[in-house]
């Protein structure tokens, strides 16, 4: 008891204001009061803890303090961790208690500043409290660090509360996945590698949705938003921009009737046109424009995509300091920056391609998306990535080997887990996104198709490019493939297709003759061409007046390894939802109408898909809106107002995944 009470009586003596000179410093051989001992440098203390603080916010997840009394505890914890670190400093000696004192005074400012705002919010409170301690005197090093770390910690946990709220209060966020199937992410769950998914399953609902071909994505992702069919909203292929749209999307029509609402990488929403909100466009923009312009730097980044040079440093920069102030974790930005900071490197079947920035761009994306929500507090939010689809096309033969594949086992090694990364890389996007809003959302996650395993000599690719322009049609034709089928549309609506058949149809294999390939009028306008078995021991093709090798025309490798299938994903998680419900034959059309229900928004007579209601939980379907309307009238749209030529990059990334050959 003694000894406890020597130790309380001396730390009481050390931590008190003032503090008592004789004692802290012995009188010296004369008898006079020694000097203090010198400080150290804070400028070099300072600089070095902020430093070793820095790397933790990229594996800091403010999600995990979802309620005030969670940051209640961990402003207890650096209480008593302060004292702690007070009292060991102050025994041993006032030098080492200034040490540590200021150490942890400029780390735990740091902390609290870069919680709030990230990095630059880490730098600044850092610096401040730095400065705070240049003028102290070694005296009371105790007592200036209490004052100080109460003033920073009140403003820093000040500014969490109130400048950016935790979760957003967004009524509906639609997430889309494109190329999303069922049966990998089963097959990952049952690895217990998609906790997300397993989450949101557990409270969801689960089904398919039937997808009418083609299995074009912008067609899809538009039916999708639409409600209304291909030849009502007027898209086709990956051909032209937001003005062609004709049909009404749901975020347009919750935008009209006075909702907020952001979209984020959406296809065919370029050149953005909003008045509020925020809209990033998708993969196929043609330009950088984003709304707002503070977003930019997600398209320039997005845009060097298939860059064969370093990115230069002040670029990477400027990246990654607009990537801190819009939401990005020094995680997540330092992830994109660092693949950014090199060329291609991974060569698959002589396409290049690089897929540690999918994963990583996967997760600066939801990193922004969220910051946005935060700050606007949309009424409906939408999130599209597509890194799925791109990593299934080029990656599915080693995802699922053949043994006629006989690939080298360093391949194997190397690209057999690139499926299930992406797949971890949604999840975690998954995780973000939901963990940044309020219970109150509901989640509607999906995709526009499925994928499996294609690409075998028996159903070879044609290189419809080299084939038009050896027909000398490439001015009027456009075409897509899609697997071995290739889809042909006019650039000039009152373009005649027969005479265009007609020169398809004398395409034939050498020597036996025959024609190589079947085409056929489509309904909805343009037509449909697919190779023939008969090129089996064929040497050549006669090509209009050009005779040409086989391989010219059909390419008959599997760098192509993924393709389409007509069944897509859905999962409605939220408190809208019956976690024991089961959904009826459902579509894509039935998208659009569930998610205008939900936002209890009236529904228009000409959609053609319909509410899930089935999924919905009673109480909400006895209040889904009754109230209905003739139609949503259609976008201000003008069908020549797209791009007569793609930008080269776009073409490069279509390339990249066998839509253009």
């Amino acid at each position: 008891m003694r000894a406890m009470k020597s130790f309380l009586e001396k730390t009481i003596d050390r931590l008190r204001i003032g503090g008592d000179v004789s004692r802290a410093h012995p009188p010296g051989p004369r008898g006079d009061t020694a000097m203090p001992p010198p400080r150290p440098r804070p400028s070099m203390l300072s600089a070095a803890a902020v430093l070793c603080l820095l790397p933790s916010f990229g594996w800091f997840n403010p999600v995990f303090f979802e309620t005030a009394q969670g940051w209640f505890l961990l402003g207890l914890f650096l209480i008593l961790l302060t004292w702690l670190v007070g009292i060991l400093g102050s025994l041993r000696s006032e030098r080492m208690a200034w040490v540590l004192t200021h150490a942890w005074f400029v780390a735990l400012t740091a902390f609290l500043g870069g919680v709030a705002f990230g990095a630059p919010g880490a730098l600044v409170s850092g610096s401040f409290s730095a400065m705070l301690f240049q003028g102290a005197r070694a005296y009371r090093p105790i007592t200036r660090f209490w004052l100080a770390a109460s003033l920073t910690g009140a403003v820093c946990f000040g500014a969490v509360f109130w400048a950016l709220p935790l979760r957003a209060d967004v009524r509906v966020v639609v997430i889309g996945v494109d190329g999303a199937t069922w049966a990998i992410i089963d097959d990952l769950r049952a690895e217990k590698r998609l906790p997300t998914f397993d989450r949101l399953l557990e409270s969801g609902v689960r089904g398919e949705l039937e997808v009418t071909p083609p299995t074009i994505s912008p067609v899809l992702w538009t039916t999708i938003a639409t409600g209304v069919s291909s030849k009502r909203h007027g898209v086709v292929d990956f051909w032209g921009s937001s003005r062609q749209v004709r049909a009404k999307r749901f975020w347009e029509i919750a935008d009209e009737y006075g909702m907020s609402t952001g979209v984020f990488g959406y296809l065919m929403t370029w050149p953005p046109e909003k008045r509020d909100g925020f809209l990033v466009p998708g993969w196929l923009a043609q330009g950088e424009e984003t709304i707002p312009p503070t977003l930019r730097f997600l398209k320039e980044i997005e845009g060097l995509e298939h860059a064969t040079r370093p990115v230069s440093l002040g670029t990477r920069t400027l990246w990654a300091w607009d990537s801190l102030r819009q939401g990005g974790t020094a995680n997540s930005t330092w992830g994109l920056i660092r693949v950014m900071s090199r060329p291609e490197q991974s060569l698959v079947r002589g396409r290049s391609h690089d897929l540690d920035r999918r994963v990583a761009s996967t997760g600066l994306w939801a990193d922004t998306f969220c910051h946005q929500l935060r700050r606007g507090q949309p009424d409906l939010a939408v999130f599209y990535q597509h890194h799925v689809d791109a990593v299934e096309h080029l990656f599915f033969a080693y995802h699922e080997p053949r043994e006629s594949d006989r690939f080298s086992p360093s391949d194997l090694a190397e690209y057999g887990p690139a499926i299930p990364r992406i797949y971890e890389a949604t999840d975690a996007a998954l995780e973000r996104i939901s963990g940044c809003v309020s219970e109150k959302t509901d989640l509607i996650v999906l995709s526009d198709h499925g994928q499996q395993r294609g690409g075998s000599s028996a159903f070879p690719m044609v290189n419809s490019t080299t084939l038009l322009e050896l027909l000398d049609l490439d001015e009027e034709v456009r075409a897509t493939n899609i697997g071995a089928l290739v889809l042909l549309r006019s650039i000039d609506p009152s373009f005649d297709f027969k005479p265009a058949i007609a020169k398809l149809q004398q395409v034939q294999f050498l020597p036996r003759g025959g024609p190589a390939f079947d085409v056929r009028l489509r309904p909805e306008g343009g037509a449909t061409l697919s190779p023939r078995f008969s090129f089996y021991g064929a040497e050549s093709m006669q090509v209009g007046g050009h005779v040409v090798s086989v391989e010219t025309i059909l390419d008959r490798s599997d760098r192509i390894s993924g393709t389409h299938t007509n069944r897509a994903i859905i999962l409605l998680a939220g408190p809208s939802f019956d976690p024991g419900a089961s959904l009826r034959a459902s579509t894509l059309l039935d998208i659009a109408p569930t998610t205008l229900a939900l936002l209890r928004l009236p529904l228009a007579e000409d959609l053609e898909g319909r509410v899930l209601k089935e999924a919905f939980v009673p109480g909400v379907q006895s209040d889904l809106s009754q109230e209905f309307v003739q139609t949503y009238g259609e976008r201000d749209f003008d069908q020549d107002s797209g791009p007569t030529e793609m930008d080269e990059k776009i073409k490069r990334k279509l390339k990249a995944l066998g839509y253009v050959q």
